[in-house]
């Protein structure tokens, strides 16, 4: 591996960029802030930055990217149900607690 020409590619400012539309993308995507498909534009859109189009590599980053967004989108969503059963389980329990009589 040839840590010169990484270096050097991790400094060009378009893979600066690329590097964080990918991460945005992908942290908007997991927290639920953005839509799947606003996701996968993002993600798509950033590929060109971070792959040199002289490889098939951007191809395939590109058929790797919806996947893993819509993975991410139904992660969030099970994530924030999860989290509405929980609230709604402890209003229920907080209801049940103050209706009972004292003894």
């Amino acid at each position: 591996m040839n840590w010169t020409k990484i270096r050097g590619w991790i400094q060009q400012p378009t893979t600066l960029v690329g590097m964080a539309l990918s991460a945005g993308a992908l942290a908007g995507v997991g927290l639920g802030e953005l839509s799947e498909a606003l996701g996968c534009t993002i993600l798509t859109g950033a590929m060109p930055l971070l792959i040199p189009d002289n490889t098939s590599a951007q191809a395939k980053a590109d058929a790797l990217a919806m996947p893993l967004v819509h993975a991410l989108a139904h992660h969030a969503a099970a994530a924030s149900v999860g989290a509405a059963v929980g609230v709604t389980a402890a209003a229920v329990a907080q209801k049940a607690e103050d209706n009972q009589t004292p003894t």
